[in-house]
C-alpha cells in the first residue's frame, strides 16, 4: 500500500526592492529622402514636406500627412506648357531600366528653341511697322541692303567733258563738274528710280579722284542739302550733310521709303577757287533688301 508523501512546507523568501533602470532610448526619427521634384501642375501639394502628389492620393507619398486640405498646383498658360516636361513614369517591377542617350533629349531642346525663336521673330516683325521710324531702323538692320541703280540721273549743268553720266559709270577717277569753275553753290545732281524705293544711303565719292594727289586737284563738295519726292509727289527736305574733306566713299544717311526721286545740292565747297571746278566722282544709292 503506497503511501501520500509528506506534505513540504513553503520556503520563506525574502523581498528586496528593485533598483530602477535605465530608460530606453526614443527611436530616432526616420529621415524622408530628398525631395525629387518640384510639384506638377495639378497636383496636390502636401502641408507638412512640400511634396507634390497625384491628385487621387489621400495621403502625402514623401511623409504620409494627410492630404484632404492640401492646396493643387493651378495649371499653367499655354505658352509655357509648351515648354513643360511631362513626369517620366517609373520602371514597373521586373523591368529593366532602359539606358537613355542624350541625343534624343538634346534633338527635343533644339526643336523647342527652333519654335520659340520663330515665335519671337514672327511677333517683332508683324509689330515692327507699327512702331513708327524706329521699328522700320530696325528691320533696315535686321534686312540689309542692297544698290538700286536710277534710270536717269541729271545735274543743272555740266561741263561736256565732265557730264552728269560720269556719277554712275563706276569709275572713280572720271567725274562730273557743272558748267562753270568755282564752289558750284546751287548746282544739283538729281537722280530718279523706276519705283518707289526705301532709301538706306547715298553713298558719295568727293572730289576727282581716290588718289591724294588728283583729289586735291578740285574743288570738292563740303555741305549737301537733300529734297527728296516721294511716291505721291510731295517733297520731303532732309537736313544738310557735311562731308569730309577726303578721297574715298562716304555715307549720307536717308532712312526714307516711298522714294521715287532724290536731288542733292551743293551749298559749300572745300578747296574752291575761280580757276577750279568742282568735282565729284561717283554716287552709289541703296535700298532696302
Amino acid at each position: 500500500m503506497n503511501t501520500p508523501p509528506k506534505p513540504v512546507a513553503p520556503v520563506e523568501q525574502a523581498v528586496t526592492a528593485v533598483r530602477p533602470g535605465v530608460a530606453a532610448p526614443k527611436p530616432r526619427r526616420r529621415e524622408l529622402p530628398p525631395e525629387d521634384r518640384v510639384p506638377l501642375p495639378g497636383e496636390t501639394v502636401c502641408p507638412a514636406c512640400g511634396a507634390g502628389n497625384v491628385a487621387p492620393r489621400r495621403f502625402c507619398r514623401r511623409c504620409g500627412a494627410d492630404l484632404v486640405d492640401a492646396p493643387v498646383v493651378s495649371d499653367l498658360p499655354w505658352y509655357r506648357r509648351l515648354f513643360q516636361r511631362s513626369p517620366k513614369a517609373g520602371p514597373l517591377a521586373g523591368d529593366r531600366p532602359k539606358r537613355r542617350r542624350g541625343r534624343r533629349r538634346g534633338y527635343r531642346t533644339l526643336v523647342r528653341a527652333v519654335i520659340a525663336l520663330g515665335i519671337v521673330g514672327a511677333g517683332v516683325w508683324f509689330a515692327l511697322p507699327h512702331l513708327g521710324s524706329r521699328g522700320a531702323a530696325v528691320q533696315d538692320r535686321i534686312s540689309g541692303s542692297q544698290v538700286v541703280n536710277p534710270t536717269s540721273i541729271t545735274a543743272s549743268s555740266a561741263v561736256k567733258s565732265h557730264p552728269a553720266a560720269a556719277l554712275r559709270d563706276g569709275a572713280t577717277n572720271t567725274y562730273w563738274s557743272p558748267a562753270r569753275p568755282g564752289a558750284g553753290k546751287g548746282q544739283y545732281i538729281q537722280a530718279t528710280f523706276a519705283d518707289p524705293v526705301r532709301l538706306l544711303t547715298i553713298q558719295v565719292f568727293n572730289g576727282s579722284s581716290e588718289s591724294p594727289k588728283g583729289y586735291l586737284t578740285t574743288a570738292r563738295v563740303a555741305t549737301l542739302g537733300v529734297m527728296l519726292t516721294l511716291e505721291d509727289g510731295s517733297t520731303q527736305k532732309l537736313d544738310s550733310v557735311t562731308l569730309g574733306d577726303s578721297p574715298g566713299p562716304q555715307e549720307v544717311p536717308i532712312a526714307v521709303s516711298n522714294v521715287t526721286e532724290v536731288r542733292l545740292t551743293v551749298e559749300a565747297a572745300y578747296g574752291a577757287a575761280s580757276n577750279r571746278r568742282l568735282a565729284v566722282g561717283e554716287l552709289a544709292f541703296f535700298k532696302r533688301s
